[in-house]
């Protein structure tokens, strides 16, 4: 039956290589390492499992071609949020978004299947793999690691700069949809209540943008913001 190492290594590294990479680009923010690489140490061993069952029953070249083919669907997933970001200022809709991006994503497997039948691609992916988790790696290892914690400092000032500082509000209406796509996606029209924010004197952003799909990092990385 051969051996089963490439067809687990490879959609492995294709599992583990964006939480790596956000993992060491966030190195400094204080963001552990296990609140990030959790979510492909849950998902590895369910892809193991399945790749070990192929290899078993069908034998290495079909695990071979599977692990080319789910590797394809990997980078179509991990990379729809940046096909989405770059159609946006095209003005296409969100839903014809997703169907350039479904289409995308069927023709890449199916390039991936084809491919697939030559022994070079396991090996090229393996490789390409590698790489792709030993960079950012590498980079968050020999980073200036923070645990997110804020220390005193030695001498604290003899007077406050201000002897008053203002009270800052900073809203975050969670999973609130923007108003233009609240108009776009579901034809609300949320004007009013954002014309009684404004006439209370809060400052509305009508182009905010969330920096991560998870509010903990969203909320840190804004107020990290100089």
């Amino acid at each position: 039956r051969g051996n089963p190492a490439a067809a687990l290594f490879v959609p492995a590294c294709f599992v583990a290589a964006p939480f790596v990479a956000f993992l060491a680009h966030n190195a400094e923010a204080g963001v552990h390492a296990w609140d990030v690489l959790r979510y492909p140490a849950f998902a590895l061993p369910f892809l193991a499992t399945a790749m070990l069952a192929i290899w078993f029953f069908a034998g290495r070249t079909a695990a071979d071609r599977v692990a080319v083919v789910t590797t394809a669907a990997l980078l179509a997933f991990f990379n729809y949020g940046a096909l989405s970001d770059g159609l946006e200022g095209t003005g296409i809709s969100m839903p014809v978004r997703l169907l350039v991006w479904v289409v995308l994503a069927f023709g890449l497997a199916a390039v991936a299947l084809a491919w697939s039948r030559h022994r070079s691609a396991i090996r090229f992916l393996a490789v390409a793999g590698a790489i792709l988790v030993a960079i950012p790696l590498a980079q968050y290892l020999a980073s200036d690691r923070s645990d997110g914690t804020i220390q005193a400092t030695a001498e604290a000032p003899s007077e406050p700069a201000f002897q008053r500082t203002p009270d800052i509000y900073y809203i975050v209406p969670d999973a609130y949809g923007r108003a233009d796509l609240l108009a776009e996606e579901f034809d609300f029209d949320n004007s009013a209540f954002l014309d009684a924010l404004r006439e209370r004197g809060f400052e509305v952003v009508d182009d905010a943008l969330a920096h991560y799909p998870v509010t903990f990092l969203s909320v840190a990385s804004t107020l990290d913001m100089d």
